[in-house]
């Protein structure tokens, strides 16, 4: 059986210019009132498009601390998951993982890293794929014993 989907709203182009322009100025002054003046804009278009997974994870981007981008994405994650957004569920997932390595909480990181290498198998990004192949590696050193990592 079809999961039901909704329509997400779309962001207007003269909507999402004025978003990269606000970027591109926190890009080049990455100061806490610019950061405020972009975040204050992508809260306003969150209140005109509730659903919009694009603007929930380009505010989640911005925060400087993990947990109100998590709960963010978190949102945006399952706001894609009903739709069967099958890229923005890829894109969602890699950084939820990164956002919880960061913090390390590692159980989270690891469950978000799984979900991510599910998500891979219906929107494929090579980029994440050798990220995520990257964290494997990675994780796989550090949960063999001290003799097997010498080698």
């Amino acid at each position: 059986m079809k999961k039901q989907t909704f329509e997400i709203l779309p962001v207007s182009p003269e909507e999402w210019a004025i978003c990269r322009e606000l970027a591109l100025e926190l890009a080049e002054n990455d100061s806490a009132s610019t950061r405020n003046k972009l975040r204050r804009y992508l809260y306003s278009l969150l209140k005109k498009y509730p659903d919009n997974i694009d603007v929930m994870a380009s505010l989640a981007d911005i925060y400087v601390h993990n947990r109100s981008a998590i709960k963010l994405l978190q949102k945006a994650y399952e706001t894609a998951q009903k739709n069967n957004d099958f890229k923005n569920m890829t894109f969602i997932s890699d950084s939820l993982a990164s956002r919880y390595l960061v913090i390390q909480d590692f159980s989270q990181a690891y469950y978000w890293y799984d979900l991510l290498a599910e998500n891979l198998k219906n929107y494929h990004d090579q980029e994440i794929y050798d990220h995520l192949t990257l964290i494997r590696n990675l994780r796989n050193i550090t949960e063999s014993t001290p003799d097997e990592a010498k080698l």
